[in-house]
């Protein structure tokens, strides 16, 4: 089997109908559907075991108790038997043509990392504005363990390649092979990423196709709200510490670049995320970060420094 598609589903019967249908009617053929009913309160799981009886298909669906999107997308890929993976969040949608397009970046470039651009939707199903990445079809290589640091520290840090998993699809057996599992959002911040740089430590290549494949549909669920915003400095911190830790093993280069990787993310976000943040507020995680346990090896970041206290 090509694909596992892996889609998380949590109280969303308002458009999850929409979701699969634009999953199911795909030309290509050689893909499974995994839906993970991660507790739902409405009707939610019925509407996933009345799809799988209706699908002709491969589709299983997986009602286990509430535990949060990185719970649920783990819960599926436990199970899954593609050779790649791909996550759909239960709101989403994803183009008519989204394999075939897949396939054919596939014939062109053998990489372990394909990407694509989004388009964004409202609550009524309009399409909205373009999120482009790519303006064209395009490999990146990464020879040296070098060339892979640039990219973390000086580009996707910056968010220039997106962060979201249901942007760009990823090899199972690399997933398999070293473990890489979603870490939970109670931990850290921005789970996506986090999953994304552990798994970017065993890629040579990626491609990005220029193509709109998604389709991302904005709730007032996808806003960030206060409590995540009153921690997100001090969950981006832990983040960078898991990693962190991962890099030690697989990429001595970034270790030597970590400080810039961390400068550009916290910035990022400070800058993006937090900027109607009381002064007072985001003190208070700028506080913690200064009494980390990578505070000094960092140090030239700025967390003690005038670049981070202006804000």
């Amino acid at each position: 089997m090509e694909y596992s598609v892996i889609i998380p589903v949590y109280n969303t019967e308002s458009y999850l109908k929409a979701c699969l249908s634009s999953v199911s009617k795909q030309n290509f053929r050689d893909y499974e559907i995994i839906l993970v009913d991660d507790g739902s309160t409405d009707n939610s799981g019925k509407i996933c075991d009345e799809f799988a009886a209706e699908y002709e298909g491969g589709c299983r669906v997986i009602h286990k108790e509430n535990g949060g999107l990185s719970s649920a997308r783990n819960a599926g890929l436990e199970v899954a038997k593609g050779k790649w993976i791909v996550f759909v969040d239960s709101d989403d949608m994803i183009s008519e043509d989204f394999f075939t397009l897949l396939e054919d970046a596939k014939s062109e470039c053998d990489a372990q990392m394909y990407t694509y651009n989004f388009r964004r939707v409202d609550v009524e199903g309009n399409i909205g504005d373009k999120v482009i990445y790519s303006v064209e079809n395009h490999g990146q290589s990464f020879p040296k363990d070098k060339d892979l640091s640039d990219y973390i520290c000086n580009h996707l840090s910056l968010y220039r390649d997106g962060w979201e998993a249901c942007g760009r699809i990823y090899k199972k057996s690399i997933i398999d092979e070293y473990n890489i599992r979603f870490v939970d959002t109670k931990i850290i911040f921005a789970e996506d990423l986090c999953f994304t740089l552990e798994y970017l430590l065993h890629v040579k290549t990626i491609f990005k196709l220029c193509n709109m494949l998604y389709f991302y549909r904005i709730t007032p669920g996808s806003l960030v709200n206060k409590a995540s915003l009153d921690t997100m400095l001090i969950k981006l911190y832990k983040l960078s510490e898991y990693f962190y830790e991962k890099c030690k093993s697989y990429n001595k280069p970034l270790v030597k670049d970590f400080k810039v990787f961390f400068s550009n993310l916290i910035g990022f976000h400070i800058e993006y995320k937090l900027r109607d943040l009381s002064a007072e507020d985001l003190g208070k995680q700028l506080d913690y970060l200064r009494n980390t346990k990578y505070a000094k090896k960092w140090a030239d970041i700025g967390i003690r420094g005038n670049d981070f206290d202006e804000q």
